[in-house]
């Protein structure tokens, strides 16, 4: 066997997953990309697509589409530098700009070329390129290409983001990127607060819209036009892969930059345009988008519904208000079983495992379209409900007294005791659901009310309340008490233990002064 091929064969995972009947992939649909479609001879609800308008099978779209292409073709054999321009083209480049409220456009022929190109063309070597740590991974191979320095600031965190400014030259470029709205997790950026560290700091900002616009903002502009930072970004990005129901992808911003782009920018200039089928579709969807804002408030309303009864179904859905939640399954095996056990109930949906995610990260993407009923989404809940049940993703949580009148809480296999739980008066009963975290948590702050903590145990248990629950000191303190000495002394040290790390960092205290005070 040839170097290459060894030394590939030895990644196995996908055979793995196979041999196990729950590899989730390449799933082959033989129908158009619809709230339905058709998988192996029968209807599936589709809850994995990211075609937000649900446009993809438009009458209108689907028309302009077929005649551009008798007019001009399948396709350019050529780039825009050269032979591959068409005057519908400059046109829906014309429109995007006043769509967006921006002086100039520039269509790439993907998403993720905008992003290559663009981040990898507009810095120098003595200057910055600042991203958020959860940015798509085309912003992030951008930036592998740049000869910029390169800094990371932690997920949607504006102290982070702060604390990499002040590293920058005052008199260098300083490009902040991010997701507007992020794909995996469905949070949204703290645009207005960039925007303030933007005119602290003179930074230049880009914004990547691909599952913001149709979304966001009237008539779907985006996160941008939401918080009316508009003007204050330098660039935004766009897809029309997602609510523009096409291909390709887009840069807005002023003619200064799409001037240096036209000629700089290599995914640009070294790939062939835009065929004439996905630019007149893209024009068509524009058209609906404008004239048909029912669509997106509809989008809104079923993204509530959804969002209410993954909560009220004990799901673990962190910090989404989008159209994109998350399920958190938190283990890389039991979201491939529950992906594939969804698709025999009839519901696709989209696993995320590592190492895209931390392997205590995984989760399913569930995602919804403006064209989906709420007849649609209670069938794929009442299903999402049955699969987690009986995969152990979410549990009722049984409460009965013992024999000492101490309450016993019975979750799954776990069982631990509690003094007191507010607001029960009677038992046996069943809560609610509750998904695994949940009750782990439950059971950490439990752990610390035994009388026979040690400090070792104490600490333990608070630092993963601090880190995986993200809990201060001083939400401990309120939890759990501080008036035992153990608890007193494990809170003054995890308080302590942060501001030693930073002495250490910037140089005013050893690492071995360190270990000796926090020892």
């Amino acid at each position: 066997m040839k170097l290459l091929q060894e030394k590939l064969s030895r990644y196995d995972a996908p055979q793995r997953a196979k041999a196990a009947g729950i590899y989730p992939y390449f799933r082959a649909i033989s129908s158009e990309q619809d709230t339905e479609v058709l998988i192996d001879g029968r209807k599936v609800l589709m809850f994995g697509s990211n075609s937000y308008m649900g446009l993809t099978t438009h009458p209108k779209v689907i028309e302009a589409a077929v005649e551009a292409t008798r007019k001009y073709g399948t396709g350019l054999a050529g780039s825009p530098f050269l032979n591959g321009t068409l005057d519908i083209h400059k046109q829906l480049e014309a429109r995007l700009a006043e769509y967006i409220g921006k002086e100039d456009v520039m269509l790439y022929s993907s998403g993720f070329g905008v992003n290559l190109g663009v981040v990898s063309s507009l810095t120098g070597r003595e200057d910055y390129v600042i991203l958020d740590e959860q940015d798509h991974a085309s912003i992030i191979e951008g930036r592998r290409l740049s000869f910029s320095s390169y800094l990371k600031y932690k997920h949607n965190d504006m102290t982070s983001l702060e604390e990499q400014l002040k590293k920058c030259k005052e008199d260098k470029v300083k490009l902040v990127v991010t997701d507007s709205v992020f794909s995996m997790e469905g949070d949204t950026a703290d645009l207005p607060k960039i925007i303030e560290l933007k005119k602290k700091y003179n930074t230049t900002v880009m914004v990547d819209e691909a599952h913001g616009i149709g979304v966001f903002g009237k008539c779907g502009r985006g996160l941008c036009d939401h918080y009316g930072v508009t003007k204050d970004v330098d660039l935004i990005m766009g897809t029309f892969s997602k609510s523009f129901a096409s291909l390709g992808g887009f840069i807005a911003t002023d003619k200064e930059i799409t001037n240096y782009l036209r000629h700089h920018s290599r995914s640009y200039i070294f790939t062939a345009s835009i065929t004439p089928g996905s630019t007149a579709a893209v024009n068509a969807a524009l058209d609906i988008m404008l004239s048909e804002p029912e669509r997106q408030e509809h989008l809104w309303e079923i993204t509530k519904f959804a969002l209410d009864s993954f909560k009220a179904m004990g799901c673990e859905i962190g910090h989404t208000s989008t159209p994109i939640i998350p399920l958190y399954i938190r283990d890389d095996y039991k979201t491939f079983k529950v992906t594939h056990d969804l698709l025999e109930e009839g519901v696709f949906v989209n696993p995320v495992v590592s190492p895209a995610v931390a392997p205590n990260d995984t989760l399913i993407r569930y995602s919804l379209m403006a064209t989906h009923t709420k007849e649609q989404v209670t069938r794929s809940l009442e299903a999402i409900e049955k699969v987690f049940k009986a995969n152990g993703v979410i549990m009722p949580i049984v409460v009965n007294k013992d024999s000492d009148g101490k309450y016993m809480i019975i979750a799954g296999e776990r069982r631990f005791r509690a003094s007191k739980i507010a607001g029960l008066d009677k038992v046996p009963v069943i809560i609610k659901t509750y998904n695994e975290r949940q009750i782990k948590e439950i059971s950490l702050i439990e752990n610390l009310q035994r009388e026979d903590l040690n400090p070792i145990d104490a600490a333990t248990a608070m630092r993963s309340l601090m880190n995986d629950y993200g809990m201060t000191a001083e939400d401990l303190a309120d939890r759990i008490g501080k008036s035992r000495p153990v608890i007193a002394n494990t809170l003054r040290l995890l308080s302590l233990t942060p501001e030693v790390i930073k002495m250490v960092e910037n140089g005013t205290l050893s690492s071995g002064h360190a270990r000796t005070i926090i020892s």
